[in-house]
């Protein structure tokens, strides 16, 4: 009886054994796939996912600018009947510059393409190949896309060929507009498109639409943009005639059109639209001004970048204008409103992006002064939230010190996460160790999923 006791001891111990041990095992794979990497993690649902998820993931990494899924969303491309799923990847090698697509893309337009294609796989496509034309490109939009019957899809191909710059097509465009059948979607594109061509023949055929008061207003819109894509004496004339229009749409667009005329009358026409009574003008004044980088603009767009009673669009046109420009006075003016808590939130975070454009040297200064005071958490949550989202997609050389105590601070999660992303984007090798670190398991998963999928993304 004892030996048999034991006998059975011996089994119930092994027993045990074998389920302490399959259970530790399949712990530590539960763990270990928990621990499943962002990255890969997304390249299972590229490969498997149905196609709603797919769609949400592409939409995601576009946001991000997350150019690690190249090949495997080209895989996908070449075996998805999804056409929605399609679109969604051609926009991602738009949104993200990969010209590796081009062929492929064509093809879906020279060979593949026929009525029953929907809309949005083939805009997506012309989207993406206006910005990577070649003469066969340009040519098939103009022979083929521009006479289709579908006027979206041959409204599109007026916008690429514009888009195109080849000026051998401006002929055909404005044989094109003098037809009797067109939409006014159509017409107004093809008047955009010719002023991209930039030519010179068709000022007179402009300057008579824009100056004419029975035309359709949008129509005059675009003629007032077009003559400031051509530029020359005939058209800065006529933008100046309508200057005083009762349309302040039409007086916003001949101020935007200034953008490219020199001299001091443009620039001082400028100037003078910064006091229009209508916002639109005003954000166009102020942005062709930052354009010009016109130092004598400097002062008038201090006060606005501090005063203009239009908080959203007229002070943040603005504050981008004086980044745009650059001096010293300007970026000592954007330092001071982007530390200044009673400046409204959208001014401040709008302050550093201009200020990481124009003086890197001082926005990091600026920077630095939030972060040393982050313990002060409620006071400081708005700005500092901010600053990390805009320090996550900030493409520069100058961060690495910056990431390095923002990766300390494992007790702001926002700014660590904010870290990583930004040192993935900058590819910022010499911070591995660092980064390393919060893969250990005294950190949340979060913080340690996307620390492994940093990591990756360096050593790829």
């Amino acid at each position: 009886m004892i030996s048999f006791h034991k006998k059975q001891l011996t089994i119930m111990a092994f027993f045990w054994f074998f389920v302490l041990v399959t259970s530790s095992l399949s712990l530590l794979y539960a763990e270990e796939d928990d621990m499943k990497s962002v990255y890969e993690e997304r390249k299972e649902t590229i490969a498997y996912g149905i196609d709603s998820e797919v769609s949400a993931l592409i939409d995601a990494i576009i946001k991000e600018k997350d150019d690690r899924f190249e090949n495997e969303l080209m895989d996908l491309y070449r075996s998805s009947l999804n056409e929605t799923v399609k679109a969604k990847i051609i926009s991602y090698f738009d949104a993200l510059d990969l010209d590796s697509g081009r062929d492929i893309f064509f093809s879906t337009l020279s060979e593949e393409w026929d009525q029953d294609t929907s809309f949005d796989l083939v805009s997506a496509a012309i989207t993406y190949l206006k910005k990577r034309q070649t003469k066969e490109i340009t040519t098939f939009f103009a022979e083929t896309l521009l006479p289709d019957r579908n006027d979206r899809i041959s409204t599109a191909a007026v916008s690429a060929i514009g888009d195109s710059g080849d000026s051998s097509f401006s002929t055909l465009l404005e044989e094109e507009l003098d037809s009797s059948d067109l939409s006014d979607n159509k017409r107004a594109e093809l008047i955009s498109a010719i002023g991209k061509l930039g030519d010179a023949h068709a000022v007179s055929t402009l300057v008579d639409l824009l100056l004419d008061e029975g035309e359709d207003k949008s129509i005059r819109w675009r003629a007032a943009s077009a003559l400031g894509e051509i530029g020359g004496d005939s058209s800065l004339e006529a933008l100046m005639e309508v200057f005083d229009s009762s349309d302040p749409i039409l007086r916003s667009r001949a101020t935007a059109a200034l953008t490219k005329f020199d001299g001091q009358q443009a620039e001082q026409a400028l100037i003078q639209a910064l006091r229009d009574s209508f916002w639109r003008v005003r954000v166009a004044a102020a942005t062709a001004l930052g354009e010009r980088k016109s130092e004598d603009a400097v002062d008038i767009l201090i006060y606005k970048a501090k005063s203009d009673p239009d908080i959203k669009n007229v002070r943040s046109a603005a504050v981008s204008a004086l980044g745009e420009i650059g001096s010293g006075k300007a970026s000592d003016l954007l330092v001071e409103l982007y530390l200044d808590s009673k400046v409204p939130m959208e001014i401040r975070s709008q302050s550093l992006i201009a200020l990481l454009k124009s003086d890197e040297g001082k926005a990091l200064t600026a920077v630095d002064s939030i972060v040393k005071n982050v313990t002060e958490y409620e006071r400081q949550k708005a700005i500092i939230t901010e600053t990390a989202k805009i320090l996550a997609m900030t493409k520069s050389d100058s961060l690495e010190d910056m990431y390095k105590k923002m990766l300390a601070l494992t007790d702001r999660q926002e700014m660590v996460l904010s870290a990583l992303s930004g040192i993935r984007i900058n590819k910022i090798t010499s911070l591995e160790g660092e980064v390393e670190k919060l893969t250990g398991e005294e950190n949340n998963a979060l913080i340690r999923k996307q620390a492994l999928s940093t990591l990756e993304a360096l050593r790829n």
